[in-house]
């Protein structure tokens, strides 16, 4: 997230607007949308809508999982 304000999101994007945008539909409304005359239509060409992304596009990942390191060492030859 911190990555696209610094590398996709212009200066002149008002951040208040994206909110009230993304509150007043719940919908993905961002600044930077694609042709709409293709076929894939209204969708962010770069970057989406941060309130979009911090209530709709979070991580659920439940998964478990254990890491480890394991090691050996041994002689090739006596010596």
């Amino acid at each position: 997230m911190n990555q696209n304000f610094r590398q996709w999101y212009q200066t002149n994007v008002d951040v208040q607007e994206q909110k009230d945008a993304y509150f007043r539909t719940g919908k993905n409304i961002t600044w930077n949308w694609s042709d709409p005359s293709t076929p894939s239509g209204l969708k962010p060409i770069y970057t989406d809508n941060y309130y979009w992304t911090v209530y709709q596009n979070y991580e659920n990942d439940t998964r478990s999982r254990i890491f480890g390191n394991v090691e050996m060492n041994y002689k090739a030859t006596h010596g």
